[in-house]
C-alpha cells in the first residue's frame, strides 16, 4: 500500500466517514466493507502520525542539544572574554606602575651616579649617595620581582620547588634583612619563639618572599621609633578537610595606623591603595600582599590580618599559618 502523507490520510478518512453517515440505504455487508476501508485508512493515518511524532521528538532532542551546546559555547566565550579583559587591564596597570614607580628611582640613580663622578665631593656625601643608590635599587628590584611573580601566578606558571625548610632559620634571615631599614626609622624588632625547630615542606624562595613582604610592610607602615613584634609558634588543629594537622604560625604585629574595614576588603587584591600611608616616604605598589596570599594558598596555608582602626585602635597583626607536611594540589 502506498504510504500517504498524514494530512492526506486524515482527509480521506474524514471524507469516507462523512459519506457513510450521509448514505441511509447501505446494507450490512456494505457497512462492513466501508468499515474495513476506514480501519485501513485509520491505520495509515496512525502510522504516519507516529512517524511525524518520532521525527518531531528527534528534532526537538537535537534542537535541545544544539541549544545547550550553543549556551556552553557562549558561556565559554564570555568567560574567555572576561579573562582577556582582566589580563589586559592588569597588563595596563603593570605597565602604568612600572612606568611611574621605576621612572623616578631611575632618574635619582642617574643623578646620584653623575654626582659621584665629581671628584670634589666629600667622602661623607659619597657614602650617602652610594647608600641611596643601593636602597633605591633594592626597591626597584622588589617591585620588578613582585610584578614578575604576579604575572607567573596569574598565568599558572609558578611551580614551587619543594624541599625541607627550617622556618625558624628563614624568619631569622628575614628579620636580619629588614633590621637596617627598621634602625634607620628608629624602630625595634623583637622576636619570640619556642625551642621547636619548625621544619616544614615548602618552597624556600617563595616562603621567604611572603615573610619578607609582611615584615617589610610592618617596617614601612610603623611610625618612627615604633615597635614591631614577631612571633613563631607551633599549633595543632583540624585542616580544611577536618583532619588533625600540625601547623607553624608566624605573626607580625606593628603599631602603625591599622586597617579600616574598607581596607580589609581590598587588602589582598592586586594594585589596591589603602588608607594607611608609609611613614617615611616609602613606595607602596599594592602588589606584595596579593602575591603573598597566592603563595601561601599554594602551600595549603592561610594568611590573615587583624586590625581595629575604625575603633581608634592602632596597629595590625598579620599571621601566616602553614602545615608542617605539604601536598601541592
Amino acid at each position: 500500500m502506498r504510504i500517504m502523507h498524514a494530512y492526506e490520510a486524515e482527509s480521506r478518512f474524514a471524507d469516507r466517514a462523512q459519506r457513510i453517515l450521509e448514505q441511509q440505504d447501505l446494507t450490512l455487508d456494505q457497512v462492513r466493507m466501508e468499515y474495513r476501508h476506514m480501519v485501513q485508512q485509520y491505520s495509515v493515518l496512525l502510522n504516519e502520525t507516529m512517524k511525524i511524532t518520532r521525527v518531531s521528538d528527534s528534532t526537538q532532542t537535537e534542537l535541545r542539544r544544539t541549544r545547550k551546546d550553543l549556551y556552553v559555547a557562549l558561556q565559554n566565550a564570555e568567560f574567555q572574554r572576561n579573562i582577556a579583559e582582566r589580563l589586559n587591564k592588569q597588563k595596563t596597570e603593570i605597565l602604568s606602575i612600572a612606568a611611574h614607580d621605576l621612572k623616578n628611582p631611575l632618574a635619582s640613580i642617574i643623578g646620584l651616579v653623575q654626582m659621584l663622578r665629581d671628584e670634589s665631593i666629600e667622602d661623607k656625601d659619597k657614602a650617602y649617595a652610594i647608600e641611596v643608590v643601593e636602597s633605591t635599587g633594592e626597591r626597584m628590584l622588589t617591585l620588578i620581582q613582585n610584578l614578575l611573580s604576579t604575572s607567573a601566578l596569574e598565568l599558572g606558571k609558578l611551580s614551587p620547588e619543594i624541599s625541607e625548610v627550617n622556618f625558624l632559620t628563614l624568619i631569622s634571615e628575614v628579620i636580619i634583612a629588614n633590621t637596617t631599614r627598621a634602625q634607620y626609622k628608629g624602630q625595634t624588632i623583637t622576636f619570640q619563639h619556642s625551642s621547636d625547630s619548625f621544619m616544614l615542606l615548602g618552597d624556600m624562595t617563595l616562603l621567604y618572599e611572603v615573610c619578607d613582604n609582611i615584615l617589610s610592610n610592618a617596617v614601612k607602615y610603623s611610625p618612627l621609633e615604633g615597635m614591631i613584634e614577631v612571633s613563631l609558634n607551633a599549633t595543632r588543629h583540624p585542616d580544611k578537610n577536618g583532619v588533625e594537622q600540625e601547623f607553624v604560625r608566624l605573626s607580625v604585629k606593628d603599631n602603625g595606623p591599622g586597617l579600616t574595614e574598607e581596607d580589609k576588603k581590598k587588602l589582598f587584591g592586586y594594585f589596591q591603595r589603602l588608607s594607611a600611608q608609609p611613614t617615611a616616604g616609602e613606595s607602596a605598589h599594592g602588589v606584595g600582599l596579593a602575591v603573598a596570599k597566592k603563595i601561601v594558598e599554594l602551600h595549603n596555608g592561610v594568611i590573615t590580618a587583624e586590625s581595629r582602626a575604625d575603633a581608634g585602635i592602632p596597629g595590625s597583626t598579620f599571621s601566616v599559618e602553614l602545615p608542617i607536611t605539604l601536598e601541592i594540589e
